[in-house]
C-alpha cells in the first residue's frame, strides 16, 4: 500500500468512527421508525398503449419477515387486440433476488424450473422469461432508480450508495438503515405475439424502459 493510499484510508476510517460515535450520542433512545411508505400511483401513462384500469395488490402478511409485500398496484393496458399488464409490488426487507419473490409470491412457479434470461441497457439490469404462452419482464427499482435483478447486483448497489454522504446523513437524522433494503419489484406481462417472441420483448422492453425513466424524472 502506498503512503498516499495508506493516507485516505486511515482518513475514511477516522471519519467513520468520528460519525458513529457522533450517532451514538446524538441517537434518539426511541425505536427506529418503520419503512416508509411509498406511494405509489392509481394511474401510470404508458404511450401507445390505452390504460384499461387499476387493482391494488394485497400486502404480505404483518409477520413477514423477508421480502415484505407493504403495498403495490396492478395496471392493465390495451392496444388494439393486445394486452399488456404491468405490477409494481413496493418490497420492503429485501436482497432483490428477483428469483426469491416469484417463489415467494407464486407457488406453482416456485415449483416449476423457469428458464430466463438476465439483460442489461442504459436503464440497468433485467430479466425476461415465458411462461405458458406469457412473456414476462422482471427488475428490481430501488428508491434511488437503480434496477437490479440478483442479490449480488443489489447488494453492490446498496455498497455504492451506502458511501454516499447523503446517505449517511440520512442515518444520523433519521435513523434510516444505512444500506438501503427496499426496491419497487416491477413485473410486465404480455402474450407472446404470433410465436415471435422477440417481437414480444420488444414490446416489454419499451415500456419497461418508460416506466423506469419516467420513475426518475420524478
Amino acid at each position: 500500500m502506498t503512503s498516499h493510499s495508506r493516507s485516505v484510508f486511515l482518513k475514511t476510517i477516522a471519519l467513520s468512527v468520528t460519525l458513529t460515535l457522533l450517532y451514538v450520542v446524538v441517537k434518539p433512545t426511541s425505536s427506529p421508525p418503520a419503512n416508509p411508505e411509498a406511494s405509489l400511483p392509481n394511474h401510470l401513462s404508458l404511450p401507445g398503449w390505452e390504460a384499461q384500469k387499476t387493482q391494488s395488490i394485497e400486502p404480505s402478511p404483518s409477520n413477514s419477515k423477508y421480502n415484505r409485500i407493504v403495498s403495490g398496484q396492478r395496471y392493465l393496458y390495451r392496444q388494439g387486440d393486445r394486452s399488456l399488464q404491468i405490477a409494481v409490488r413496493y418490497v420492503v426487507e429485501t436482497e432483490g433476488d428477483i428469483g426469491q419473490f416469484i417463489a415467494d409470491t407464486d407457488e406453482s412457479w416456485g415449483k416449476t424450473p423457469i428458464s430466463f434470461e438476465d439483460r442489461q441497457s442504459t436503464q440497468g439490469f433485467y430479466r425476461l422469461f415465458t411462461q405458458q404462452n406469457q412473456a414476462y419482464l422482471q427488475s428490481c427499482l430501488n428508491l434511488n432508480g437503480h434496477t437490479t435483478v440478483t442479490q449480488t447486483q443489489f447488494r453492490q448497489n446498496a455498497y455504492r450508495q451506502a458511501l454516499q454522504p447523503e446517505q449517511w446523513l440520512n442515518w444520523l437524522i433519521s435513523q434510516r438503515p444505512l444500506l438501503e433494503r427496499r426496491c419497487f419489484w416491477i413485473q410486465i406481462s404480455t402474450p407472446v405475439v404470433e410465436q415471435n417472441i422477440h417481437l414480444t420483448h420488444a414490446t416489454l422492453e419499451q415500456s419497461w424502459k418508460t416506466l423506469v425513466s419516467s420513475w426518475r424524472s420524478d
